[in-house]
C-alpha cells in the first residue's frame, strides 16, 4: 500500500498549522504596533515619569486611573467664572456645604479648571488614550494658571509630532493631576510650559527651535 499520499497531506496539515500559530502570535490580540504608543525613545530615569509613559504606551487607563493625585478645591452652589482669573470653582457634589473642600484633578481643553473624580475616567481616556497619542516631550518643574507641576508630559497623536493640537499631563507628587487639550503644538506646548524650568525630554522629530506663529 502506497502511503506517501497520506503523509504529505499530514506535513501540509501541520506545516499550515504551525505557519497559523506564528501568524496569530506575531499579531497578538489586536493590539498591533499601529495602535500602540511608543514609550519615550530615551527614558529620563525618573521613575514617574517613566511609569506614567509606559501606561500611556500601553493605553493602560486602569494604571492611569491608579496614579492619579487630588488636588483640593473649594467649591460652589452656584459656580460662575470670576472675570479677572477666569477662574470657575467646582460645583459642590450633592450633600455638599458650600465652600467645602473637594477632591479635583485640572482639566480643559486651552482653559483648565477643576473636575470632581466622577469625571476623571472620560477625561483621561479622551485626552490620553483615545485616540492613540505618544509622548513627545516632557517639561518640568512647570505651571499652568494656579496650578504646580513636577513634570508636564506633552503628547500627540501617533506619529504626528507637528499636529497643531496637543495634551499635557500633569505630575505633581509622584501621580497624574492635570489631563489639559493644548491649543497647540508640542513645540509650542514645550516652550510654553518650559519658560523657567527643564526639558527632560524631546523626542528627536520635534524642533523646539521652530518659531511660535504669530497669532492673527
Amino acid at each position: 500500500m502506497d502511503t506517501a499520499g497520506p503523509r504529505l497531506r499530514i506535513i501540509a496539515i501541520l506545516f499550515a498549522v504551525s505557519l497559523a500559530e506564528l501568524l496569530v502570535a506575531a499579531c497578538g490580540d489586536g493590539d498591533t504596533a499601529a495602535t500602540r504608543t511608543p514609550a519615550l525613545t530615551d527614558p529620563s530615569g525618573i521613575v514617574e515619569v517613566d511609569e506614567i509613559a509606559f501606561a500611556l504606551e500601553q493605553r493602560d487607563l486602569p494604571a492611569l486611573l491608579e496614579r492619579v493625585t487630588y488636588l483640593q478645591e473649594q467649591c460652589s452652589l452656584n459656580p460662575e467664572v470670576d472675570p479677572a482669573s477666569l477662574y470657575r470653582p467646582p460645583r459642590c457634589p450633592e450633600g455638599t456645604d458650600d465652600g467645602a473642600p473637594v477632591d479635583v484633578i485640572i482639566t480643559g481643553t486651552c482653559e483648565v479648571g477643576p473636575t470632581l473624580p466622577e469625571a476623571v475616567e472620560g477625561e483621561l481616556r479622551n485626552r490620553a488614550i483615545e485616540p492613540a497619542r505618544q509622548v513627545f516631550a516632557v517639561v518640568g518643574p512647570s505651571s499652568v494658571f494656579r496650578w504646580e507641576m513636577d513634570y508636564a508630559l506633552i503628547l500627540a497623536p501617533l506619529g504626528q509630532p507637528n499636529a497643531p493640537f496637543s495634551s499635557v499631563i500633569g505630575i505633581a507628587d509622584g501621580g497624574i493631576m492635570l489631563a489639559a487639550s493644548w491649543c497647540g503644538s508640542v513645540s509650542e506646548a514645550a516652550r510654553s510650559l518650559s519658560r523657567d524650568s527643564e526639558v527632560v525630554y524631546v523626542h528627536p522629530d520635534v524642533n523646539l527651535a521652530t518659531p511660535i506663529p504669530s497669532q492673527p
